[in-house]
């Protein structure tokens, strides 16, 4: 049992449809306890803020800490790890009446004690919690676990990819296939993964219905081969769910996958599902809001996958600054973003971010760096470490890199003019000919990729009197043509003393609204939002506050 056991990479926890976190309470409890970069680890709890923490303060009422929950077979900890699978139970051997309860209680109603048997799913000690084996190609901890691998032998050529252990458990169970479900979810296909569907001819990918569920299936077939892979309508909802709840049988709806078809060619059958989902769920499909900028979300509604937006603005109004807070509102919220600065180093430039970051003047508050450093690192942001002229080539492959490897959602080019050769001996007609083709390149690579991408332009010299236009952009008409939000940071001071900063957004394809969003610039904080955020002994004060009153009122529920 223990070289056996020692192939596992984690124990997978799962928590009772109503639990409670440090005195939070949360329903549905399906909780990934990944191990993350930098000894972190990362919850994902439905109907709970899913947030970075540090392994020792994330804890259950009464029972041990994650830590110790989630043990990562690494040499020193086997013994411990060894000694957790053995003093849990498999749920095989429970009682029927308890065994019903605690499906129940785990919302995995109508999965058999023999799948539980066949998965080697077990109850814990305490009974408080059930233990999923996840399988993965190392014994160091990573977010590369599968469950479900243990049952995938060499012969088996067809398998379904599922968004979570208890679908998993639901297909296997009724379609008799390899069923799997990755520690990361749907929001991630890591790299070293990918050789484990090696052996697969065909898989099909079952997510769910909701839009980010059909993103995912549609990122994942890209990296898994789409000729291989197909996937389920979204009408067909989830597979433990539709087990519950409906008669249909998941083997018929597995075999009635439809085949991811050729990028180039698609019909309305194809599209309906998804033009459905978008008239139920229309602030998803319109993207991700910002929150520093709430009227800039009401004009373009949203950011969204596979658009071109053009960003220009007098020289020295603010654009680098302001594109900082613009991309970081939305990498804070989970967009992963790629920054390509040719103008300023990596330094200054994340100096910049981290400042906007903390809210903070950090040169005022030196002590405080570590504290929001640390939490700046967690954040989905990569770096391109190019600096002044670039060939597109060497930029378009290290943006292909960074799409593939780390699902790059949102990148950052500034600026366009560093990649134009401005600085040779050319006419103006070359230069005006060149940006057309490096504009052309950015729109095909953000529809091909299904990345947004946003290209920081400087404007052709106009005078100060007047305002900033669509056909100021440099270059000829194809920018603002091919781009399908084009946003100006006018400068009202060089025209009056009692000018002020706004930015307008003169082209919005998605809906049309056009219109202008006021700027307030903090210098303090190096943000355009006006926003103001106490220091930390502050905050730590004011938490201690709340935490004295916390003992005095019971927590709602």
């Amino acid at each position: 049992m223990a070289s056996k056991f020692l192939r596992y990479a984690y124990l997978l926890t799962k928590y009772p449809e109503n639990g409670v976190v440090d005195g939070t309470s949360f329903s549905s409890g399906w909780s990934g306890l990944s191990y993350m970069r930098y000894h972190h680890f990362m919850t994902q709890i439905r109907d709970f803020p899913g947030y970075f923490e540090d392994p020792s303060v994330l804890g259950l009422r009464g029972g041990p800490t994650v830590e110790q929950e989630v043990l990562c077979a690494f040499e020193p900890e086997a013994e411990d790890l060894q000694a957790h699978y053995a003093s849990s139970t498999a749920l095989v051997d429970v009682e029927r009446p308890e065994f019903e309860q605690l499906v129940h209680r785990f919302g995995l109603r109508k999965i058999e004690p023999l799948t539980m048997k066949l998965m080697d799913v077990r109850l814990a000690k305490d009974r408080s919690k059930i233990l999923f084996p996840i399988h993965g190609p190392a014994k160091k901890p990573n977010v590369v676990g599968l469950f479900g691998w243990q049952k995938v032998k060499k012969h088996h050529q067809e398998v379904v990819l599922t968004g979570s252990e208890g679908d998993a458990l639901a297909v296997f169970q009724e379609t008799n296939l390899p069923a799997l479900s990755l520690l990361s979810g749907t929001s991630h296909l890591p790299l070293e993964v990918l050789p484990l569907f090696e052996q697969f001819h065909k898989i099909t990918v079952w997510f769910g219905n909701k839009l980010h569920d059909w993103e995912s299936v549609k990122m994942f077939s890209r990296k898994l081969g789409e000729k291989r892979c197909h996937y389920i309508r979204p009408k067909d909802g989830y597979p433990l769910a539709t087990l519950q709840t409906s008669k249909t049988s998941l083997l018929s709806i597995v075999r009635a996958a439809q085949p991811v078809s050729h990028k180039a060619i698609t019909t309305f059958h194809s599209l309906r599902a998804g033009v459905a989902d978008m008239l139920h769920n229309v602030e998803a499909s319109a993207g991700v809001r910002w929150t520093r900028f709430p009227s800039l979300g009401r004009l373009l509604k949203g950011f969204r996958r596979g658009e071109l937006t053009v960003f220009t603005g007098p020289t020295g109004s603010g654009k680098t600054t302001f594109m900082c807070e613009y991309s970081l509102d939305l990498c804070v919220q989970g967009v992963n973003t790629l920054w390509g600065s040719f103008e300023i180093q990596n330094e200054r430039l994340a100096k910049i971010m981290l400042t906007q970051f903390s809210l903070i003047s950090l040169e005022k508050h030196l002590d405080e760096f570590d504290f929001w450093a640390d939490k700046f690192e967690l954040l989905p942001l990569y770096f391109m470490t190019f600096h002044g002229e670039q060939s597109i080539r060497n930029v378009l492959d290290a943006m292909s890199h960074a799409v593939y490897v780390h699902d790059i959602q949102h990148v950052v080019v500034d600026n366009v003019q560093f990649m134009m050769g401005v600085g040779e001996d050319s006419s103006r007609v070359d230069r005006f000919w060149k940006q057309d083709l490096l504009v052309g390149a950015f729109r095909r690579f953000a529809t091909q990729h299904n990345c947004h991408v946003t290209l920081v332009m400087h404007p052709r010299k106009e005078r100060d009197s007047e305002e900033l236009s669509n056909h100021s952009i440099f270059g000829g008409a194809k920018a603002s043509q091919e781009a399908d939000n084009v946003l100006i940071l006018q400068d009202g001071r060089l025209s009056s003393s009692r000018g002020r900063k706004h930015l307008q957004v003169t082209k919005n394809r998605f809906d049309g609204d056009i219109g202008v969003v006021p700027l307030e610039f903090n210098k303090e904080n190096l943000t355009f939002s006006g926003k103001r955020q106490p220091s930390k002994k502050a905050q730590e004060k004011g938490q201690g506050s709340a935490s004295s009153s916390a003992e005095q009122t019971p927590p709602r529920v």
